[in-house]
């Protein structure tokens, strides 16, 4: 089985003086088992990443070490693609 922990926190280190603060959206079902809205269908996870990402466009997809990959959306923002 499946033994990662989605839940667990993770740490990666960025040089103080070159980061950026990052916005990364996290979806997941809209719709629980029995129909109703899922509340936690988005989870939004702020954190930094090295300035070099302040240089990537809309539709890249990069990765995030011990997370996953993301595709940007905007300046700062971005959305998990695959972990």
């Amino acid at each position: 089985g499946d033994e990662r922990k989605h839940d667990m926190k993770k740490m990666q280190w960025v040089v103080d003086d070159s980061k950026m603060p990052v916005e990364v959206l996290e979806p997941s079902e809209l719709y629980l088992d029995d129909g109703s809205i899922n509340p936690r269908s988005l989870t939004v996870r702020n954190g930094f990443a090295e300035a070099a990402f302040g240089t990537l466009v809309p539709g890249d997809i990069v990765q995030f070490p011990r997370y996953g990959f993301v595709r940007v959306d905007s300046p700062g923002k971005c959305v998990l693609a695959h972990s």
